[in-house]
């Protein structure tokens, strides 16, 4: 009798799984799409699409343009400089560790210089005129990080006086102390010299002549500065280890102008509202921006005459199906409306608090929460929030920038964001008479209600950029060794 071998049997069994159609693929890629990329896959879809037309749509009137920007002297011998940073172990280059200045602690490493623009606007300005012109100046910001605009000019728009806009823009030109929001060559170099303790009455009478400073007119500029040759030689080798375009290093992205998607703004009685356009959370109103929702419709004229026109099967399909896609496309765009202000309701209505009173409102939040809250997936939570933006009375914040970690209380109290306590450190360490050590920190920290441990502490020091304690010290030592001048 022969061994018995391996043999086939056909069995039924259920089992649950998602099928991913092509057409939700393609809702789902266009949830995820910023502002800017969903303008041109509908571009796109229209020049593809003969049944798709954009609608027509009274255009905005063009803005003017901004002034040209001085160039900087390309023949200076300009360095990025980063000898200082290396000092300060992981601050910002030419950052004053006793600054009181927002700006002095770094940022997470690869924030762009919006979000890191729009959290110190945010926390640094009392009050909504301030944050308004200051969120105006940081709109300003060409890619090398100068101010491509007047202070006349911002007044007039902010309907702010010109003394409050001065006032602003130089809390703005502390924050980073790098020389953004500089107007001039001469005034960038200005500000990352004055971090250093370096701008005296010679330095200033140079960089008011960078143009001999170019031509190597070191006799001349002895005369203007008042020093001796060797003198301005030091003074120009000073000057070459700054960096003339602080925009391109500050958060390792170029300054871009934020558009945002959703609009926040306080409610009025009386107020009617489109639901599929905007919702009440509280007392405030939140809305989607209706200048970056794409204007597309269908042409059915075209449709049904080239229906007329057309025998053939294979083009009646093709027709067929270019209207397919022509519906499809209208209703993935109000699908997508309708998550973000779906899913930016629920982030506003958890986060409250922080559009009343500032950072001390701020609230942990996860993505399952919010899920949750707007009955939908948490993938589609993380679609929807990526490159997406809320402008508030607060600032203009990344949609992702609510997200935080709890933090337990020691009383046993709500929980704390992490984002808050952070924070809370930076003001710290900004304030330490001697540096305060992770321990130290996470005593005080545990007196005024926050649970860390020390290994905790570090972590978030390390996320800020801040040096630890020892390299503090070292580098207050080297300052007070260099004196004042």
């Amino acid at each position: 009798m022969p061994a018995p071998g391996p043999s086939l049997r056909l069995r039924q069994v259920q089992r649950q799984s998602l099928t991913m159609t092509p057409a939700l693929q393609q809702s789902l890629r266009l949830l995820q799409l910023s502002a800017d990329e969903l303008g041109e896959a509908v571009k796109e879809a229209i020049e593809s699409n003969p049944l798709l037309q954009p609608e027509n749509v009274e255009m905005p009137a063009p803005q003017p343009e901004r002034p040209p920007r001085p160039k900087p002297h390309g023949d200076l011998g300009f360095r990025p400089y980063n000898q200082l940073a290396a000092a300060l172990g992981g601050r910002r280059s030419g950052a004053r560790p006793d600054s009181q200045s927002d700006g002095d602690i770094a940022e997470p490493a690869g924030a762009s210089i919006n979000e890191l623009l729009s959290e110190e606007i945010a926390f640094g300005f009392a009050s909504e005129t301030e944050r308004e012109v200051a969120q105006m100046l940081a709109g300003l910001l060409d890619e090398a990080g100068y101010l491509a605009g007047t202070v006349a000019d911002v007044a007039q728009v902010c309907d702010a006086d010109e003394a409050t806009v001065e006032a602003v823009l130089s809390r703005l030109q502390s924050i980073f102390g790098t020389g953004l929001f500089a107007r001039t060559l001469s005034e960038c170099l200005a500000l990352q010299l004055d971090t250093r303790g370096a701008l005296d009455a010679p330095m200033r009478a140079l960089l008011d002549n960078l143009e001999l400073v170019a031509a190597g007119r070191i006799d001349q500029l002895g005369r203007l500065t008042g020093v001796g040759e060797d003198r301005v030689v030091e003074m120009i080798a000073e000057i070459r280890t700054l960096d003339p375009r602080p925009g391109l290093a500050v958060g390792g992205a170029t300054v871009t102008t934020v558009v945002p998607d959703l609009l926040l703004s306080r409610f009025r009685a009386g107020t009617a509202l489109d639901p599929s356009r905007a919702v009440r959370v509280g007392g405030w109103m939140l809305e989607i921006n209706p200048e970056l929702q794409p204007r597309v419709g269908i042409d059915e004229s075209q449709y049904s005459a080239l229906r007329e026109a057309t025998r053939k099967s294979d083009e009646r399909s093709y027709l067929s199906e270019r209207m397919r896609e022509a519906r499809w496309l209208l209703r993935t765009l109000d699908f997508r409306a309708a998550a973000i202000l779906k899913i930016g309701a629920a982030i506003v209505s958890r986060q409250e608090g922080f559009f009343e009173d500032g950072v001390e409102g701020l609230q942990p939040l996860t993505r399952r929460e919010v899920a949750e809250a707007a009955e939908v997936h948490e993938s589609t939570v993380s679609r929807a929030v990526t490159g997406k933006f809320l402008a508030s009375p607060q600032g203009t914040f990344e949609l992702d920038w609510f997200f935080s970690t709890a933090i337990p209380d020691t009383a046993g109290g709500p929980p704390h964001s992490a984002r808050r306590v952070r924070r809370r450190m930076s003001e710290l360490i900004r304030a330490e008479d001697r540096p305060l050590s992770d321990a130290a920190l996470a005593e005080i920290l545990h007196d005024e209600g926050f649970v860390l441990a020390r290994r905790t502490v570090a972590k978030y020091r390390e996320t800020l950029g801040i040096a630890a304690s020892a390299q503090r010290r070292r580098w207050r030592r080297l300052r007070a060794a260099e004196g004042p001048g």
